[in-house]
């Protein structure tokens, strides 16, 4: 089984793990989607919802654009309205095996591009049910990192 994490997702898997212990139970709905640029797929993105209470869910884009959002508590995102950001030119998620899982994972680079963030101005709803997003980011504020 191969898994897939970058140091950049850790960091923001454990910065929300503190904001976890607030009492408040949040209720969380599958979210898959497709990232596009110019209706072509965008690999290897970082995709991050993040609702006004609750933590936030992340994801990367295969090479068909496809990701599927992840909470520090499951699979999904909050139910509810979300500010979302796509970063593009990060390192590729290390492929890490289970005879692998006690070595550090390797990065592979993307090239020298620095990180370019995609900001989406309105806010994206997560249903109660099954979510299918398409971001495209010719609709969102591009940012340079």
């Amino acid at each position: 089984m191969l898994c897939r994490l970058s140091p950049a997702l850790l960091i923001l898997i454990l910065t929300n793990v503190g904001c976890q212990n607030s009492g408040e139970s949040f209720v969380l709905a599958p979210v898959e989607g497709r990232v596009v640029l110019d209706s072509t797929p965008v690999p290897d993105a970082l995709v991050q919802f993040s609702p006004a209470k609750g933590p936030s869910s992340q994801g990367y884009t295969d090479s068909s654009g496809q990701f599927t959002l992840m909470a520090t508590t499951g699979k999904g995102a909050v139910v509810g309205p979300h500010s979302v950001k796509v970063t593009t030119g990060l390192p590729r998620p290390a492929e890490v095996s289970s005879s692998a899982a006690n070595e550090p994972p390797k990065e592979v680079p993307v090239g020298n591009s620095p990180p370019t963030d995609y900001v989406f101005e309105a806010t994206m709803n997560v249903d109660n049910n099954n979510n299918a997003i398409e971001l495209d980011l010719n609709k969102a504020k591009k940012r340079k990192g």
